[in-house]
């Protein structure tokens, strides 16, 4: 089984108690809610990953952010119609000074964004990774 890393930077955005959250349109989590942000391309930097993911999911710039979290896991995965072991490395960040943008949402991999009630939540609908670091950090919510 061939292995692959992966890393992802993802950020955190809390308003008026609601955390912002794009439904997934593809991969092991589709239709699941999670974080904004995704996988890092060649010679970004975390900033840069942000700012690129926020653009393209959610059509929204920020003005500054702050390291939350930083986590690995490993998932055995169909990629290109063979499995694969893919050691995910993951990286959270509280986003701040949210605007809209005057672009589009130029993305395919994400259904929907959404401003999630904390309160409301239904957990059932998150993925991993949002419901343990919404429990982890929901002094930053609340």
């Amino acid at each position: 089984m061939k292995k692959i890393s992966r890393l992802a930077v993802y950020g955190l955005v809390i308003q008026d108690q609601k955390v912002l959250l794009v439904r997934e349109n593809k991969g092991i989590f589709k239709g699941l809610l999670h974080f904004p942000g995704g996988k890092m391309e060649f010679g970004e930097t975390f900033e840069d990953t942000l700012k690129r993911e926020f653009k393209e999911e959610v059509n929204m710039g920020f003005i500054d952010f702050v390291l939350l979290e930083n986590e690995a896991e490993v998932h055995e995965i169909p990629l290109d119609g063979e499995m694969h072991l893919v050691h995910w490395i993951k990286v959270l960040y509280k986003i701040t000074g949210c605007y809209s943008l005057s672009e589009e949402c130029v993305t395919n991999e994400i259904l929907e964004f959404v401003w999630c009630d904390i309160k409301k939540l239904n957990f059932k609908e998150l993925t991993p990774f949002v419901q343990k670091n919404l429990q982890k950090y929901k002094n930053l919510i609340l």
